[in-house]
């Protein structure tokens, strides 16, 4: 309800801010719903840009963020010219960001360097941390595919689905473990081993070197890691366990343990869906907050997984489409009938919200889409 509502309050400020034909034209599109989107798909076209362009543009996310209005005026004229969405995003994201660069050292508002200072010192507390160390050191150099954190037994790792081996830190004696750790322990040791995620065996140093030959480039980044980090256990004290548990649970229960940007950017860039098939695909994405691949991709496999089109407003209550995909994939394991998703009743809540809108007949054409009337 609270998307509809978002929804309806976007295409009534471009009818009130850009003109009735404007938020018209938007209302009657698939390719820009999400209440953004609307806003600054407005914009753009009152700047005269060209309906056909919006496709492209909202495929590669330029309406998801919200850019000035020369930066927008330019992409106006190189997308009329023939220019590529692809080319004009990268231009005004390297723009903005370039922007955003320049401008943070200067007109720092009074107290902001005693600020900033306390991060620092913070971290330089926690740098002398081994267990915190060690859990860097695994999310960096699997690009965040493994992440520690709080678990059952003290420290967990999340292990993405994009690698067939998945990692295990192992805490001896662990505090919080089923075995009661021996009086005046004061240290413990912290060892990383592989398991295969296909059949959650352990896995060998023989078997991580003979997989490391065949693997994709994901499971072996991970392979490396394990290889690399696996050869000498870190020895912390139960200070620094206690310390480092503590950390993480306040980071989790805060902040999440999704993906970072720079980890994003770097599974992009290696591209790990063009070997996958819609199924893995989805596995990953669709419960990332952060894309990590083309979203018209990402959108199509969602489509195959699911077996019905999907409405690019739906990714907006993320939810739901992963409580749909847990019942796909239940009712394919056991040979039950498949879900049914009345997708029409999505849109018939969205035309009663809106104020001189009726539903859709059976009549209208389902590619135009519903006149919008305001």
């Amino acid at each position: 309800a609270e998307v509809i509502t978002e929804i309806c309050a976007s295409l009534r400020d471009a009818d009130h801010q850009y003109g009735r034909t404007i938020a018209q034209r938007l209302y009657n599109t698939q390719a820009v719903i999400l209440p953004a989107e609307i806003r600054n798909a407005a914009h753009f076209l009152s700047l005269g840009g060209q309906f056909e362009s919006l496709v492209g543009l909202a495929r590669v996310g330029f309406f998801m963020e919200e850019f000035g209005h020369d930066a927008v005026e330019r992409v106006v004229k190189f997308m009329n010219a023939g220019g590529s969405a692809d080319e004009a995003w990268r231009q005004t994201r390297e723009e903005a960001l370039g922007q955003q660069a320049a401008g943070s050292s200067q007109n720092l508002p009074q107290g902001t360097d005693k600020m900033k200072e306390k991060p620092r010192e913070q971290d330089a507390s926690r740098a002398h941390n081994r267990m915190l160390g060690l859990a860097v050191q695994i999310r960096q150099r699997t690009c965040g595919m493994c992440r520690v954190g709080p678990g059952i037994y003290g420290f967990g790792v999340y292990n993405s689905p994009l690698t067939k081996v998945g990692m295990l830190v192992i805490v001896t004696p662990n505090p919080c473990g089923d075995a009661p750790v021996p009086p005046g322990t004061t240290e413990c040791e912290v060892s990383v081993a592989g398991f295969s995620q296909s059949d959650q065996r352990l896995l060998s140093r023989e078997d991580l070197f003979r997989m490391r030959e065949s693997s994709d480039r994901e499971t072996g980044l991970v392979i490396s890691t394990l290889l690399e980090l696996g050869e000498t256990p870190v020895r912390i004290t139960m200070e620094e366990y206690n310390e480092a548990l503590g950390i993480m649970v306040d980071i989790d229960q805060h902040q999440g343990n999704g993906l970072k940007k720079d980890e994003a950017v770097h599974l992009s860039d290696m591209k790990w869906w063009e070997e996958r098939n819609p199924q893995e695909i989805v596995d990953f994405q669709l419960y990332e907050d952060l894309l990590c691949m083309p979203f018209d991709q990402f959108h199509a496999a969602v489509e195959a997984v699911l077996g019905r089109p999907v409405w690019t407003h739906e990714f907006a209550v993320k939810g739901r489409l992963t409580a749909e995909y847990a019942a796909v994939k239940q009712a394919r394991a056991s040979g039950g009938p498949m879900p049914e998703v009345p997708i029409s009743d999505v849109f018939r809540c969205l035309l009663q919200a809106m104020d001189g809108v009726d539903e859709p007949s059976a009549a209208e054409s389902p590619d135009e889409g519903p006149q919008m009337r305001m």
